[in-house]
């Protein structure tokens, strides 16, 4: 859910709360641990988790690994 607030105002002003999100993603239960199942990346986008069969354009899951990753960013950012 989302509300607006109204952040001009000399006192706390918002408005009627609405859906956000229309995918049924995973909630604080994820894997067998109580947390969060969800982040805010740095631009304000949500990462989360959905649930099987909820996404019709999704791909099948797989699992991308990357080794040595240290060493691309080293080539990367160069320290000096």
């Amino acid at each position: 859910m989302r509300v607006q607030i109204d952040a001009t105002a000399t006192r706390w002003n918002n408005g009627e709360p609405s859906k956000l999100l229309e995918a049924r993603y995973l909630g604080g239960f994820v894997g067998g641990n109580l947390g969060r199942g969800y982040d805010v990346s740095s631009d304000g986008r949500f990462l989360m988790m959905t649930t099987p069969g909820s996404d019709a354009t999704a791909t099948s899951a797989s699992v991308i690994v990357v080794q040595h990753w240290d060493e691309e960013l080293k080539r990367l950012v160069p320290t000096k």
